[in-house]
């Protein structure tokens, strides 16, 4: 809603207070340009193809308009390349468009997107002055050079005419009509001819000489069909028998250049850049100038007839100019003089000889005899609705509470209930028997006339009180009932204030607004239509919500203000972005706007009323309006499906084009890994486009619900999951429902392996799988470690701890028995030196640098040099190659050194002394073999696996996954050591 003035008790002036008669027709323009600022601009030639895209012949190429883009074939396609830039003439026809340039002819055929070769034609070059097509006749065009070409089935004829430009052709019956300018080998003349043309033999013959030479000359078909030629300010009659004939006119203001016959109605472009409208009213000839809105010098170039638009080429764009039949009438503007602002439109009402039309501030009175007005009160009334009760007018008022007007004298009454504001400030009003209803914005009340006393209705259902909710629609039923239209749904009510019934839609949450009602109409079989802040809605005599209608079905816009119905099976619905009718049988729905006579797009609410004669009045926000509902409205209803224009494929290299033009079924879309995505583009009609268009798209099996394109309609498809879906195309382009067109087309989608959910589940169950195997290696290694732990604590405690046990309990013996420490000493020494040596055993093997067979070899033979080199007691120690490249762990060099000198340790408590060896093998299979060999003192008792030393040894050996052989023979104590080490994986490759 427009803000209205402020609330003052000023006097308005309504500027306009008589009847206005309608123009006969509406005019819409809409200008575009190719290249803002540019040459390219300049358009000699249109055509419309049979797909509905317009061709236009530039001084700069070729260019094609799909309503919405500009684009040059000859960019998108090497094959697509003119003769010449300059376009002089274009004709279209079932398949094929004929291209005439400046340097020759270029026929191409717009389905297979392949240039049309001739066999027997030679294009010599020359301009070709003039193209058209005739279904019946094939295609014809002149070239410059004096010949007349025709293509019919595939053959082609020719003859000689010698006119030179500018030129036009025409066709009537079995003739075609051609003028120009007389042409000889050496010059043209400055005279004006037309030659005719038989059709059957090829056969010209001149038919009219004219005079000077003019600015232009050109052909048309008159309503007679009739042949009318145009040199100048001369016209003639060429078919009328005899001869041709002379014609008068009425253009006093200059030449005529171009003339469009329509029925009864003429455009006219006088001196290049003029267009006037021309059609007779009766008996009178009325012309009236269609403003163009273009300020710069233009000319124009060429004019014709494209559904309900005139289409014309001129040098600056293109022009599309509307033209409807106006059936909206309006009667009175609510402009307010001195500030432009408009008063809003209020409650209307009728008696036998006026139609009364309620602004917020005034009242007027429209005499249906003469179609006279009369202002009835001009005060700050504040006027919401109003209700004719026994010839007083009834107003509910924004303040002023309850006021009673005689309609003659203008004077009023206010009727007081209280002071309260909440009593004051009124929407609605109704008389329902003697009694009249009132709605406000938080109250409902009931007033008797006579005894002149308000009642007190006390209105409660459920939890709601329905006396205090917002009543902005009261409507009488019958005697026994009334309808409240308020802002929680519908409620009937009986004569004792009894709630009957309550109608609300139930999914009030999903569309919010959809319960707030603004308008209610009653419909048959008890049934009611709503207007609401979310569509119309339809209730049956149950109170289910039987229908539901939005801008998705097709109405004008989804605030719905006003209802009426007009008795004819239509329901006008004014909304905040137009007018909508709707057929209540059918469903269909045809909206109307500003382009179609409306004087605003924005209705009120309250202001609408079916009058006595059955003509609408209606209150948009800038005045009032009235129409005969019955009268045949077009719409300009284009009901071609959408179609593709051009389909875009994204690959990892660059952009493919699909399809160049959109002629025909598409093959099946297709995504797949080589194809990132699609960008397709669509079109309908580009004569029908308008800034009222919806266009949305939908995957089914991907969306739910439909998606919006945006302003143009482009959409971008990306590799959604694999498989066969449908994807479906709606374009709402605002005429309503029959305007809703909808188009299905195959996509087929193989997704990147790395997009199925196969690879998903793939990589969940890796993930998962890497996580166990984590966690296991955890707490494996956490085991592993708590082992070696426990293994260090032992071995500390077992070697460190009893050497540290020794030494404390040789001090305490000494400290007994002093005479005793001199010798004590010696065994102290051997202690603490073989702590020691345990220490730096347990510390080596712990340090990562060692861990390697070579370095255990190294640090066993210094252990056993320290050990047998005091006693005397030879040794021998032998390897293998490269024994550094064996890697050992932890537990694997620790053990081994421990078994080792456990080894030594046997050798030289049990040994005989003469001596010791030590080898270390490596087999072929990867096994390593460690023996050691001393000599037997056979009074020993530990002997062939006796003793806790061997049991040690298997201990310490089973630890790593080897095993322990010992031998006793010949004298001989032979210690075996069999084992596989984990990280030599030299041997096994």
């Amino acid at each position: 809603m427009r803000l209205r003035p402020g609330l003052v008790s000023v006097v308005f002036l309504w500027c306009v207070t008589i009847s206005v008669t309608a123009q006969d027709y509406l005019y819409s323009v809409r200008h575009f340009k190719i290249e803002p600022g540019k040459s390219g601009n300049y358009i000699r030639c249109v055509s419309r193809d049979t797909a509905g895209l317009l061709w236009l012949g530039t001084i700069h190429g070729l260019v094609r308009f799909n309503g919405f883009q500009f684009d040059h074939p000859s960019d998108a396609k090497a094959s697509f390349q003119l003769p010449s830039s300059e376009v002089f003439s274009l004709a279209n026809g079932a398949d094929s468009i004929f291209i005439g340039t400046k340097n020759g002819l270029m026929a191409w055929n717009i389905r297979t997107s392949k240039k049309i070769e001739f066999s027997d034609y030679q294009d010599n070059g020359e301009a070709i002055l003039a193209t058209c097509h005739e279904p019946a006749t094939g295609f014809w065009w002149y070239r410059e050079d004096g010949y007349l070409f025709n293509l019919f089935g595939g053959h082609i004829r020719k003859v000689r005419l010698n006119l030179s430009s500018p030129i036009d052709i025409q066709i009537s019956g079995d003739h075609l009509w051609i003028c120009g300018r007389k042409r000889t080998d050496l010059q043209v003349t400055k005279s004006g001819n037309v030659i005719r043309v038989n059709l059957k033999n090829m056969k010209p013959d001149a038919v009219l000489k004219s005079g000077p030479q003019k600015a232009s000359f050109f052909l048309y078909a008159d309503t007679n069909s009739h042949i009318i030629y145009v040199h100048g300010d001369q016209i003639y009659d060429l078919d009328h028998p005899g001869a041709p004939r002379k014609l008068t006119h009425s253009l006093v203001d200059g030449d005529l250049t171009h003339k469009l016959v329509i029925g009864d109605h003429r455009f006219l472009v006088l001196n290049q850049y003029r267009l006037f409208h021309e059609y007779y009213a009766g008996k009178l000839l009325q012309r009236k100038e269609i403003p163009l809105g273009i300020n710069m010098p233009f000319v124009i170039q060429h004019i014709e007839m494209a559904g309900d638009k005139l289409v014309m080429a001129t040098s600056v764009g293109l022009i599309i100019i509307g033209y409807r039949l106006n059936a909206f009438s309006p009667i009175l503007s609510t402009k307010i003089e001195g500030d432009g602002n408009y008063e809003d439109p209020r409650g209307i009402e009728e008696d036998d000889e006026h139609l009364y039309l309620t602004g917020y501030h005034s009242i007027s009175a429209w005499r249906k005899s003469d179609g006279s007005f009369h202002v009835i009160n001009q005060q700050d009334l504040l006027t919401h609705g109003v209700e004719l009760y026994k010839k007083k007018l009834w107003l509910a008022t924004e303040g002023n509470g309850l006021l009673k007007l005689d309609p003659i004298t203008g004077r009023y009454k206010k009727i007081v209930r209280d002071t309260t504001i909440r009593s004051n400030f009124l929407i609605s009003t109704a008389a329902w028997g003697d009694t009249i209803l009132v709605g406000g914005y938080r109250s409902f009340n009931a007033y008797l006339p006579d005894p002149d006393k308000f009642l007190n209705p006390v209105i409660r259902h459920d939890t709601l009180s329905v006396s205090d909710l917002m009543v902005k629609k009261i409507l009488p039923l019958d005697d026994r009932r009334c309808l409240l239209g308020t802002e929680k749904g519908i409620f009937i009510i009986d004569r004792s204030f009894r709630v009957l019934q309550h109608m609300r839609p139930p999914d009030r949450n999903l569309y919010p607004g959809i319960d707030i009602i603004n308008d209610v109409v009653q419909g048959t079989g008890g049934s009611f239509w709503a207007a609401t802040f979310h569509g119309v809605v339809r209730f049956d005599q149950t109170g289910r919500l039987t229908r539901h209608t939005t801008r998705r079905e097709g109405l004008a816009g989804d605030f719905v203000a006003s209802l009426v119905s007009d008795g004819r099976g239509g329901l006008w619905a004014g909304t905040y972005e137009g007018l909508s009718r709707i057929d209540t049988a059918t469903g269909r729905i045809d909206n109307y706007f500003r382009a179609d006579g409306l004087p605003d797009d924005e209705f009120n609410h309250s202001s609408v009323h079916l009058s006595r004669s059955g003509d609408i009045v209606m209150g948009p926000v800038s005045g009032f309006i009235r129409f005969d509902p019955g009268l045949s409205m077009p719409g300009g209803i284009y009901r071609n499906m959408p179609k593709i224009s051009r389909t875009e494929y994204g690959s990892s290299e660059d952009v493919k084009v699909l399809l160049d033009h959109p002629y025909g079924n598409p093959t099946t879309l297709y995504i797949g890994p080589d194809i990132k995505y699609l960008k397709l583009y669509f079109y309908t009609d580009p004569l029908q486009t308008s800034e009222q268009s919806i266009y949305e798209y939908k995957i089914d099996g991907i969306h739910q619900d439909w998606m919006r394109m945006g302003p143009t309609p482009v959409i971008h498809i990306d590799n959604v999951r694999s498989g066969r879906y449908i994807l479906r195309v709606r374009f709402i382009t605002g005429s309503g429902s029959e305007s809703i067109t909808e188009r299905s087309f195959p996509l087929v989608v193989e997704q990147y392996f790395y997009t199925r959910p196969a690879f998903y589940v793939a990589i969940i169950g890796a993930l998962l799988i890497f996580i166990v195997l984590y966690v296991r290696g955890t707490m494996i290694r956490d085991r592993r470690l708590l082992e070696v732990r426990q293994e260090l604590a032992a071995d500390l405690h077992d070697e460190i701890g009893g050497y540290l046990t020794g030494l404390y309990m040789q001090i305490d013996l000494m400290s007994r028995n002093p005479q005793q420490s001199e010798w004590k000493f010696v065994t102290l020494r051997n202690q603490a030196r073989k702590a020691v040596f345990a220490l730096k055993d347990g510390l080596w093997s712990l340090d990562t640098k060692t861990d390697n067979a070579q370095q255990l070899w190294d640090r066993f033979k210094r252990i056993a040099q320290e050990s047998l080199e005091p006693l005397d007691i030879p040794y021998r120690f032998s390897g293998f190659d490269n024994m550094a490249s064996i890697a050992l762990t932890l537990m694997e060099k620790r053990n081994l050194l421990f078994i080792l000198k456990e080894c030594l340790t046997n050798a030289i408590k049990h040994g005989d002394g003469r001596g010791v060896w030590f080898e270390w093998k490596r087999h072929q299979n990867g096994g390593h073999r460690i023996v050691v060999e001393n000599g037997w003192n056979a009074d020993h008792s530990e002997r062939q696996g006796e003793g806790q030393g061997l049991e040690n040894i298997r201990q310490r050996i089973a630890r790593i996954r080897g095993n322990a052989h010992f031998t006793a023979a010949s004298g001989k104590f032979i210690v075996t050591l069999n084992l596989i080490l984990k990280h030599d994986r030299i041997g096994r490759d």
